[in-house]
């Protein structure tokens, strides 16, 4: 153990003897479970990932640790949602809202579990109206908080589970209509409007209305700079099937879909040396460890009053690199846009031309910072003609950002096909964050994070 040999079964050499000996094995191997949390490569595959949290979850139970219990459960239904396990998901999830209640989390934390097991028994086909009821109550919750944010994410999670079940969802899409066009959601809108252009597709479908359906499918794929990746492969899935069945041409429909598939990615990492402590870089070291494939390459830049390269793109190394943030005397400068510049030429300087699948590669680059720039020789609008040329995906994540930063960050990430601006009040909510941004760019991917 001390050499990180945690494949070692020891309860498999254990042979009778004294209850001190007994005991001892016993510890030895509860120690495993508990230090295997510490450890990625235990949580990267499904398999491992659910013997890992299953005996955790044991052991959490034994000791009467409910709150740890909770997560297991949480990571668990996350799992089994990945790989479309949905009535086991929803029992998990079930367990994770049901202990969430007794340990007195917030209303807005055991509201996000009642969606995820409502959309998971729907999915499950199992229990429609209790489902539904879970659903219009945490609708009713989002609309007292006038949060239209998650009131359209719920509604288009709504839809897509009445929408498996064989139900019309005529009447929820109607909904997520009126709050779309009603109010604008920033660099969200075109997320939501693909998703609710899929789902008002696969309803005009059911009820035999085929040419209408494909007319927006092709819509959620056509009108829209940045895209969803499955909305887009589900979509495109459904256009091939009622072309073939009508014997039209689909050589270009199978074109687009090999470009859904998962290709390697270069990643560049940039830190505000400001905001990066120790606890926010190893929560990044567990995002590139869990999330970033061997084939991806990542580069780490920090900057404040200068820009540091700490290494260049290159393949996710097998052990963590070690990265003690710097103190930084104080400065008025923080060259927030000289630093992103220097990302876009890292990912420039090794892209690959798309001659076929295997050679391209994606590009993004991952911004942490409060969004301020101070006394960057690279103007915005430089800035700007760079990114778009690029082709790369901008993620920034503003932590601690005030309002007036937002505007040009909106601006930056939506010149990037798949940019993404997510806002981080507190390093509590980062972990948060990360999931999100390892679902966006591995849309297809099984992986869990246990911290």
């Amino acid at each position: 153990m001390r050499n990180h040999d945690l494949d070692v079964d020891i309860m498999e050499h254990y042979t009778p003897g004294p209850p001190e000996i007994s005991s001892l094995y016993q510890v030895f191997d509860t120690l495993k479970v508990v230090l295997r949390f510490e450890e990625p490569k235990y949580f990267q595959d499904y398999t491992g990932a659910l013997l890992n949290y299953a005996q955790a979850l044991k052991l959490f139970q034994d000791y009467g640790n409910s709150r740890a219990a909770e997560l297991c459960y949480f990571e668990l239904g996350a799992l089994h949602f990945k790989e479309s396990r949905f009535e086991e998901a929803a029992t998990c999830y079930r367990n994770s809202m049901e202990l969430a209640r007794e340990q007195s989390f917030s209303y807005s934390e055991i509201t996000k579990r009642k969606v995820l097991v409502a959309k998971c028994m729907m999915l499950a086909k199992d229990d429609y109206y209790y489902a539904y009821s879970l659903f219009t109550q945490a609708l009713e919750f989002y609309e007292e908080q006038n949060d239209l944010t998650e009131q359209i994410n719920c509604l288009l999670d709504m839809a897509e589970g009445i929408l498996k079940y064989g139900e019309n969802s005529e009447k929820v899409l109607n909904k997520t209509s009126e709050i779309l066009k009603a109010r604008k959601f920033g660099y969200m809108q075109e997320i939501f409007e693909q998703r609710y252009l899929f789902f008002k597709g696969l309803n005009l479908e059911r009820k035999g209305q085929l040419k209408s359906a494909a007319s927006y499918y092709v819509e959620s794929i056509e009108n829209f700079y940045r895209f969803d990746a499955k909305i887009r492969k589900e979509a495109l899935e459904r256009l091939l099937e009622l072309f073939q069945n009508y014997n039209l041409p689909t050589n270009e429909i199978s074109s687009m879909l090999d470009y859904t598939r998962d290709c390697p990615k270069d990643i560049v990492l940039i830190f505000d040396s400001r905001v990066l402590t120790k606890e926010i870089y190893n929560q990044f070291s567990k995002f590139a460890n869990i999330a970033v494939d061997s084939c991806d390459r990542v580069a780490l830049i920090s900057f404040y009053s200068e820009i540091k390269t700490i290494f260049n793109l290159t393949r996710r190394p097998k052990e963590k690199r070690k990265y003690e943030p710097q103190d930084f005397k104080f400065s008025q400068e923080s060259r927030l846009y000289d630093a992103v510049l220097e990302g876009v030429k890292q990912v420039s300087a090794c892209s690959f031309k798309r001659t076929s699948g295997s050679e391209f590669r994606e590009q993004w680059i991952i911004v942490l910072s409060d969004g301020e720039d101070i006394g960057s020789e690279t103007q915005l609008s430089e800035l700007k003609a760079q990114l778009a040329e690029s082709g790369a995906n901008l993620i920034f994540l503003a932590y601690g950002a005030k309002n007036f930063v937002l505007s040009p960050l909106e601006d930056l990430v939506r010149l990037t096909p798949r940019g993404l601006l997510e806002r981080i009040h507190h390093k509590d909510y980062l972990k948060d964050s990360l999931k999100n941004i390892a679902s966006y760019m591995y849309p297809f991917k099984v992986f869990l994070f246990n911290c």
